[in-house]
């Protein structure tokens, strides 16, 4: 998945709260899940600050989202996340428990700190690459 390799390389594990900071291999299959879900709500994202998804045969070099479409986009996405875990019934906690559902991040975007949302602003930073390189 190249989402979630950029995502790997690109922020901090030792910050990170998330629980799908590991190998591809070693993520459950709810973890692959919930990334299989962002990557499918990405043009319903899009759409939100008036982009859209279209085929093309020619390589294109992929666009550059202004700071206020990448927090755009974050929000929209945390807050799609945040849905899906509550209506799967999970409930906040200060740890991560994925056997008796909790996850400290359970909370509305305004109350994430700057380095959650500056980590899901880093893995959307790279949809626009990794849309131009798929086929």
């Amino acid at each position: 998945m190249d989402l979630h390799r950029h995502t790997l390389l690109n922020i901090d594990k030792n910050e990170s709260k998330s629980n799908c900071i590991k190998s591809w291999e070693t993520l459950c299959n709810e973890q692959k899940e919930s990334i299989y879900e962002q990557i499918k709500h990405i043009p319903e994202a899009l759409h939100r600050i008036d982009y859209d998804i279209i085929s093309v045969k020619e390589k294109l070099e992929a666009v550059t989202f202004t700071e206020r479409e990448l927090i755009a986009l974050a929000e929209y996405e945390h807050e799609r996340w945040l849905l899906q875990k509550k209506e799967a019934g999970w409930k906040l906690d200060t740890i991560i428990d994925e056997e008796r559902k909790l996850h400290p991040l359970l909370v509305p975007w305004k109350k994430l700190s700057d380095n959650n949302r500056n980590e899901l602003i880093v893995t959307i930073k790279f949809w626009p690459e990794i849309l131009a390189n798929s086929n």
